[in-house]
């Protein structure tokens, strides 16, 4: 029981850095993007 426990927090962790890192790559995307508008409007 104990080790099924450890498995699913692995799991759950592993799924939670996955998502956390998709989301900086968005956020670094989007800071692209408002810069080369900037420049653009500029």
């Amino acid at each position: 029981m104990q080790k099924w426990i450890y498995k699913q927090k692995c799991i759950f962790l592993f799924i939670y850095l996955k998502k956390k890192k998709k989301e900086k790559k968005k956020k670094k995307k989007e800071k692209k993007r408002k810069s080369l508008r900037f420049v653009i409007t500029k």
